[in-house]
């Protein structure tokens, strides 16, 4: 959660007139994690801003992964995975997010398969 700079402030005004961190934290309803973060932040930026996201680009087009899982409605996963260079948990992250239903391969069907042969 990001938290507005007026408040970072505020917290930071408390600190700075030596109340202790847990105090300050209960008094604000905020983690004393956060309270010692913003006062680390402080001393090595001079500044309260908050860091920008360093969340990645996405390599999961939305289009291109409809299209991939149309083409190739029996895929599962980790061959979506290798498909767009990027973890499983990645496009099932993605797919749930797109509202995508796809099919999972179950080990049981695998069993199945080999005692018919």
């Amino acid at each position: 959660m990001i938290y507005s700079e007026d408040l970072r402030e505020k917290v930071m005004e408390y600190v700075d007139k030596y109340y202790s961190q847990s105090y300050v934290a209960r008094l604000f309803n905020i983690s004393t994690k956060t309270v010692w973060n913003w006062i680390k932040l402080r001393k090595d930026t001079g500044s309260l801003k908050p860091k920008p996201s360093t969340r990645g680009a996405v390599k999961l087009k939305e289009e291109e992964l409809r299209q991939y899982v149309k083409d190739h409605p029996h895929a599962c996963l980790r061959e979506i995975a290798e498909h767009f260079d990027c973890r499983p948990s990645s496009v099932h992250s993605r797919l749930n997010h797109l509202g995508i239903k796809y099919k999972r391969k179950h080990t049981s069907w695998k069993r199945k398969r080999k005692r018919a042969a």
